[in-house]
């Protein structure tokens, strides 16, 4: 039983090893204007339509290298505040920390670990933006 839980701890620890991985963040914006969907949003452009939302609009995109355990902080629209950081890799998914601080203090902060396949897209919905709602896609690559 020692020999096992001592592979089991050692593979644990090789899990929340940082690693290296290239990030991109999209800003969307999301709100019932009527205008569609921005033709640079085509590869989620399925998934956004899932929303209820009737205009989806790139609004600024941010690109990140994250180095080992060092944090990227992206100040996004209406002085929201990303924090990303690398958690390196679980079973062939990258593991990538988010904390998102809204702008409006009175909102609460938002924390997670996302797992995103090599090459694939992560979408989470964030803070009231404008008339509408900020969307944040991220796309992690090794």
């Amino acid at each position: 039983t020692a020999v096992l839980l001592a592979v089991l701890l050692g593979q644990s620890q090789v899990i929340a090893q940082a690693m290296e991985m290239e990030v991109t963040v999209r800003e969307i914006v999301a709100d019932n204007s009527g205008q569609g969907l921005d033709s640079k949003l085509g590869d989620i452009g399925k998934d956004l339509k899932k929303l209820t939302y009737t205009t989806y609009r790139l609004e600024k995109t941010h690109d990140q290298h994250l180095d080992g355990n060092a944090q990227s902080k992206i100040v996004l629209l209406g002085d929201n505040v990303l924090l990303l950081s690398s958690e390196g890799e679980d079973e062939g998914k990258l593991r990538l920390k988010v904390k998102l601080t809204p702008g409006d203090s009175k909102a609460r902060s938002f924390e997670s670990t996302l797992r995103i396949p090599d090459g694939g897209t992560f979408i989470i919905g964030g803070p009231a933006y404008g008339d509408g709602v900020l969307i944040l896609a991220f796309t992690a690559k090794k």
